[in-house]
């Protein structure tokens, strides 16, 4: 396959008319597929998931909120639309399986009423946003779109967030009974419209890598890109939380490593070769395991490096123990010390609660997405900054999920932007065909 031309058209937008002999989508073709803005249940959606708790509102026992009541309408015909297409893919068989087997799992072990109830809206959450996604994001122009907005939202959500850290003025959830959360820096930690600070320090940072490439990558200038993506910046520091911050930097690290080191083929082979020999040197010549030491200095003080350590090594216990099913809602084997029930980690939580297969089907799909661009990914192909801003964007939210919980609109954000991957690998595939 031959490319040949400019990457980028005038407005911005990838081209591909210089492709030679291959079945990438022409520009007629994308156009053919584009909806105009959004296509309005996606715009719809992606205004919700940062709505505050207080515009939800109670049915019966359930608790609805506009996100919900998008993924109830639209579930069933987005997975009908993503299985009924011409080739369908492991990985989206993989995601299904894994909300099916988490929904499965709280029914035996709390019975069917409350089994199919909060099972329920474990797949709505996680199947629904993902297949969304995969049914409605289908050119270039939708993917740069939901980029614009996602970092739109974002930006507003920084802006107010501002005025809060400083001052406590909370413009985004008045009247609402703030939990108690102590200072940080002199400041408070900023709510935003999330129920706390580090869901939404999280939900500011999980766009950086899509919004350095895809929105910033027309700028030659270093501190132009990182002027635009400046309210990821601040939303995320405002949070005043380890988990976030840690998952700004390592996708500004890898930003900085393929922006400084983009003549160099081979730089992902070199990282992950350097990644292998510090983790074993750290296992040599520590007297503790790499994951401690890394919890050790990716927190703001050692209290929450043990706390997070504790966790992990009580809660791999309840997952060894029960391997198939977890333990649903029932009480993990926590130390007597940790007076809370609640486990900051997302990956951990999901085994213990819902089994095994929840989160090995899970984390097969996020590696099959993402290793199936890696090995089809060239800097000389016009979708590039796609396949790079999604790559690096998810390798800071999976890594925030071993310090965070995923919970209400994040977890559905994590969904939604797993769903993003899937038509970059279908770019990908029909790329380097």
């Amino acid at each position: 396959m031959t490319i040949r031309g400019s990457w980028w058209q005038p407005d911005g937008t990838p081209i591909c008319a210089g492709v030679v002999n291959s079945p990438l989508p022409t520009a007629q073709q994308e156009e053919e597929a584009y909806h105009g803005f959004l296509p309005l249940p996606l715009l719809l959606f992606i205004i919700s998931i940062p709505l505050p708790i207080t515009t939800s509102f109670n049915l019966g026992p359930l608790r609805l909120t506009l996100y919900r009541l998008i993924l109830i309408i639209f579930i069933i015909p987005c997975v009908l639309k993503v299985f009924g297409r011409s080739k369908t893919h492991i990985f989206d068989y993989a995601l299904f399986f894994s909300s099916f087997w988490a929904m499965f799992s709280l029914i035996v072990n709390h019975g069917p009423g409350m089994g199919i109830e909060s099972g329920g809206i474990f797949f709505l959450e996680s199947a629904g946003p993902y297949f969304m996604a995969r049914a409605y994001i289908r050119s270039s122009k939708d993917m740069k779109n939901v980029v614009i907005f996602l970092f739109a939202v974002i930006a507003i959500l920084a802006l107010c967030a501002i005025p809060e850290s400083a001052a406590g003025l909370r413009f985004l959830q008045p009247g609402r009974a703030y939990p108690f959360i102590e200072d940080r820096m002199g400041l408070k930690r900023a709510f935003a419209s999330f129920e706390h600070p580090i869901l939404f320090g999280v939900y500011a940072s999980s766009v950086l890598g899509l919004c350095w490439y895809i929105l910033s990558i027309k700028y030659k200038s270093l501190v132009k890109r990182a002027a635009l993506c400046l309210p990821l910046f601040v939303g995320t520091f405002l949070a005043l939380s380890s988990g976030p911050l840690a998952a700004l930097v390592s996708q500004f690290s890898l930003i900085c490593w393929d922006t400084v080191l983009k003549f160099l083929k081979k730089r992902w082979h070199i990282l992950l070769v350097l990644m292998i020999i510090a983790y074993v040197a750290i296992d040599l010549l520590s007297n503790r395991t790499p994951l401690k030491v890394a919890f050790t200095y990716l927190v703001f003080n050692p209290h929450t490096a043990y706390y997070r350590i504790s966790i992990w090594e009580h809660g791999i216990v309840d997952v060894i123990n029960n391997p198939v099913f977890g333990i649903g809602f029932n009480p993990w084997n926590k130390p007597s010390w940790i007076e809370s029930y609640s486990m900051d980690m997302f990956w951990l939580l999901l085994a213990v609660r819902h089994g095994l297969p929840t989160v090995l089907c899970l984390a097969f799909s996020c590696i099959w997405i993402g290793v199936g661009m890696i090995r089809k990914i060239s800097a000389e192909s016009p979708f590039y900054p796609y396949k790079m801003g999604w790559l690096i964007s998810m390798a800071g939210f999976i890594a925030s999920g071993w310090a965070v919980h995923f919970w209400n609109s994040l977890f559905v954000h994590f969904f939604f932007m797993l769903g993003i991957g899937g038509w970059v690998l279908d770019l990908t595939n029909e790329e380097s065909s």
